[in-house]
């Protein structure tokens, strides 16, 4: 059996228990020779799959327009980009999305980004397309909430903007119907060309550092991924029980059994995409897997114990070398991501801004570790947040992204990542209940993201630290507003970039 062969070969006989045998020796080089990887994984289509352009201007634009506007829910507080943050990576970066009452939503909100290439929408797979994804969350109670489809279309020839847009767009008034169709050509429009990974598919072969081909081999080979995330957009946009338990019988997720009602189909969920998985943390359905590693070892594992588990998943029996290789491959799979501005009408809205330095400042070096800390206040202003303003130089105020830059990013992050498991060590005193649990909470996703900022500050793209940056400013911003009021965090510009900074997929890698 030739190497090739031992990577296409699928395995048929899995009991859920014992690993398929190891595959005989695949070196880089063989990999490098391969015409065409296996599980046809390889780069974006230019188009989308109808072999329509992925999104027309005009029609977009409406579309855009009509994603940021929250004024479409009871409340006018939540709209798409409530749970789609463009600076998230179209996603919100919590474990669960919560709902227009503030209360947490039972599933994680996955990224739109490469959206055009699904072919069944949802973790349960309920809608058939992208036009009847736009619809199902504006119409859902406990999301933006319209009363009813004759509702919402009132709301849109109530409020100014859309009557003359409409007529220019579509040529009829405000109307449901075309309102879900910019949707859809708008989100068609948020594809991710250009991943290293891609220009490697396409011939470049030194796009990949060699633990990145190793981690490729893993991937199609031991790992056994494409049997799931095959394709250009890595989905086989099937639904897999993970062997999770989903919790007790009165409040478990059902799963795609919710649409089918067939039993197989119990706690099963869509494949998501790996396109663009280091900048979409958390990870599976409910969000409960917080960084790559956590998921490569679930994996490991063989996945839950809960009945149903599906054959596909088994132990993968890893070496620590090859886990960390498999998540350094998955990191070269983050794309130029769309810089995409909230409408003019909507740009004052404190909710769609991203943190950084003032524009036209400068900060050339990271501050210096405090001799000794021994507060809370001492952490977050001498540790946490002087290193967090170095790097938000670093990585947005560098025209051009120098080396001086890259060195600072990679210090300032390091450091970030030592100070934040010491923040639940100065937990102040008398907090109680829910006031307990946000600091609990809020501390221990400070570590894990940072963890992972300074492992994308020291392998990863701009565009991943920039997304990973974002999430970690949230959580300074929850911890100094609840807790250290009296700090001054530095304001934010609009999220697009600005021409002369770099291109978002520009390595960080020396």
């Amino acid at each position: 059996m030739t190497g090739l062969s031992a990577i296409l070969v699928v395995v048929q006989t899995i009991a859920g228990a014992e690993a398929p045998p190891a595959p005989p020796p695949f070196t880089v080089e063989m990999l490098d020779a391969l015409p065409q990887l296996p599980g046809e994984i390889g780069p974006l289509p230019k188009l989308a799959p109808s072999g329509e352009s992925p999104g027309s201007d005009p029609v977009a634009e409406l579309g855009k327009l009509l994603f940021f506007d929250k004024r479409f829910s009871p409340e006018g507080t939540m709209g798409c980009a409530t749970c789609h943050v463009p600076a998230l990576a179209f996603g919100d970066g919590q474990p669960t999305a919560s709902g227009r009452d503030g209360k947490p939503l039972p599933r994680h909100s996955p990224t739109l980004l490469n959206i055009a290439f699904n072919t069944v929408f949802f973790w349960d797979g309920r809608a058939a397309s992208l036009e009847e994804q736009a619809r199902m969350p504006l119409m859902d109670t406990h999301e933006i909430g319209m009363a009813s489809e004759e509702a919402l279309n009132a709301r849109l020839q109530e409020l100014p903007e859309y009557p003359p847009l409409f007529r220019q767009v579509f040529n009829a008034p405000p109307n449901t119907n075309d309102a879900y169709t910019a949707l859809a050509v708008f989100e068609r429009t948020l594809v991710t060309p250009n991943a290293r990974f891609d220009l490697y598919a396409q011939g470049q072969k030194d796009a990949l550092t060699g633990e990145e081909k190793q981690g490729l081999i893993v991937f199609i080979g031991k790992g056994s991924c494409t049997q799931c995330h095959l394709g250009p957009n890595l989905t086989d946009n099937k639904f897999h029980n993970l062997g999770v338990s989903p919790g007790e019988p009165e409040t478990a997720d059902p799963g795609r059994f919710r649409i089918t009602h067939e039993e197989e189909d119990r706690a099963a969920f869509k494949t998501p995409t790996l396109r663009n998985i280091a900048v979409t943390p958390p990870y599976m359905h409910d969000g409960s897997q917080v960084t790559l590693e956590e998921v490569v070892e679930f994996y490991d594992k063989g996945g839950g114990t809960s009945p149903g588990k599906s054959p596909l998943i088994f132990p993968l029996n890893l070496s620590a070398e090859e886990k960390v290789n498999l998540v350094a491959f998955l990191r070269t799979l983050t794309g130029e991501i769309p810089d995409v501005a909230p409408p003019d009408i909507f740009k004052n809205d404190p909710s769609y801004r991203v943190a950084t330095a003032p524009a036209g400042t400068e900060m050339n070096y990271v501050p210096a570790l405090p001799a000794q800390i021994s507060t809370l206040a001492e952490l977050m202003a001498q540790g946490l947040h002087e290193q967090f303003t170095a790097l938000g130089f670093s990585v947005w105020h560098s025209r051009p992204y120098t080396e001086n830059r890259r060195a600072m990013a990679k210090t300032a992050a390091k450091r970030l990542a030592e100070f934040a498991p010491r923040v639940k060590q100065f937990e102040p005193t008398g907090l109680e209940g829910a006031d307990h649990e946000l600091f609990t909470a809020t501390a221990g996703k400070l570590e894990a993201r940072t963890a992972s900022l300074a492992k994308s500050a020291e392998f990863g793209t701009l565009s991943e630290i920039r997304h990973l940056f974002t999430q970690v400013e949230g959580l300074c911003l929850t911890c100094h507003q609840r807790f250290r009021p009296d700090l001054v965090w530095v304001e934010a510009p609009p999220a697009t970039a600005a021409a002369d900074q770099p291109a978002d997929n520009s390595s960080v890698s020396p």
